[in-house]
């Protein structure tokens, strides 16, 4: 147990860890945040690092020489690790939810309805990460639907250029036993009805293809 007698350098850093407690107390995080708006502005910052960064060190010295911590300084300690956590955990769920809330994830059931996906965790990170595609695919369906019949199956596959690997674009392969030459002048009137009116930006992310079966 801590002896009752302190030396002066002693004395100084139990005065240094109230005058921390207090310190986190007066920035108000020895209580956790219940929302992400609870959370202090980003000015405390500098005086939150400096609180705890104080505190902590204190205690790792007075362990480093094999002295045990009273109950007060434990509470303290215990109460800034909870409040650390509770700050961490606000944070990380702050952020789930706005991934959550931006996350196009109606659009990619539809799409999973509408296409097969080959490879499908590699296609469903080519559509998020290129979301303006995601009208262009819909409305690429109803054309192909419309011109190669309802019950025409059509595949989703992320093609990378064996030249430049970075290099890559989402091809829809429309999956046909037509002649050839049906199938190129069905693809000629989707160019002529639709194709030719997408945006450019989306035609070079995007690509139709057939598929013969």
């Amino acid at each position: 147990m801590v002896s009752p007698h302190h030396t002066s350098t002693e004395g100084i850093e139990m005065e240094t860890m109230w005058g921390e407690r207090e310190a986190l107390m007066s920035v108000g995080f020895m209580g956790p945040p219940n929302t992400f708006s609870e959370l202090q502005p980003a000015t405390t910052a500098p005086n939150i690092y400096s609180a705890y960064r104080s505190l902590f060190n204190t205690v790792s010295q007075r362990l480093a020489r094999g002295e045990e911590l009273g109950h007060e300084q434990y509470y303290s300690v215990d109460r800034v690790s909870k409040s650390l956590h509770s700050l961490i955990d606000s944070i990380a769920g702050t952020s789930r939810n706005e991934t959550l809330s931006t996350y196009p994830t109606s659009d990619l059931r539809k799409l999973e309805q509408h296409y097969i996906f080959r490879n499908q965790s590699e296609v469903m990170n080519f559509a998020v990460n290129n979301s303006s595609l995601l009208q262009p695919l819909h409305e690429a369906y109803s054309q192909i639907r419309n011109y190669f019949g309802e019950s025409v199956q059509a595949v989703l596959e992320v093609v990378t250029d064996p030249e430049f690997v970075e290099d890559q674009e989402l091809v829809i392969f429309i999956r046909t036993d037509i002649s050839p030459d049906e199938a190129l002048k069905k693809l000629e009137q989707i160019d002529n009805a639709w194709w030719l009116d997408v945006s450019a930006d989306a035609r070079k992310k995007l690509c139709i293809n057939v598929e013969f079966i």
